[in-house]
């Protein structure tokens, strides 16, 4: 039987920030921070463990800032622009590859994926939704359709008039 490996600090805030990238996967959680997806599902059940009993302390939780929370902070801003770096270095290789179009789809892939970790981690949007609102209001019946415009004349939409 094996020592068991001890880990940094900086080894677990990794992992932290890999479970909040991937929605609580672990699995991919630790193919990202390179870590044994059982170690992580040890610290994650300990972390849950230690918010669930900052949870029943009769101080509100937002008044236990700890040095833990600052460093995870740190860490996810080391994270995102790590990922903007990774997105602006595939883009530039991209444009590279254009005149021999070689491995141009995988680079492109790869600038893809970066750039949407980083719209992710940073709160920024990683879908796009187009609504043509014209469309709509001229799919509904005649009656609603004039209730909606008088409503969002009401609130002072501009032209929702016309």
């Amino acid at each position: 039987m094996g020592r068991k490996r001890s880990y940094t600090d900086a080894d677990r805030e990794r992992a932290r920030v890999a479970l909040d990238v991937h929605g609580g996967n672990v699995s991919a959680a630790a193919r990202d921070a390179e870590l044994p997806r059982p170690t992580l599902i040890e610290w994650r059940d300990i972390w849950a463990e230690e918010v669930a009993a900052a949870a029943a302390l009769p101080i509100p939780a937002e008044y236990l800032p700890t040095a833990v929370e600052y460093v995870r902070q740190d860490e996810k801003g080391k994270v995102i622009a790590a990922a903007w770096q990774a997105a602006e270095l595939a883009f530039k290789r991209v444009v590279e590859l254009i005149p021999d179009a070689k491995d141009i789809q995988k680079v492109a892939t790869a600038a893809a994926i970066a750039v949407d970790k980083a719209q992710l981690l940073s709160g920024g949007a990683t879908a796009r939704n187009e609504v043509d609102i014209r469309a709509i209001l001229a799919s509904l019946p005649t009656d609603v359709r004039a209730a909606v415009v008088a409503l969002a004349a009401a609130d002072g939409e501009p032209g929702a008039a016309g």
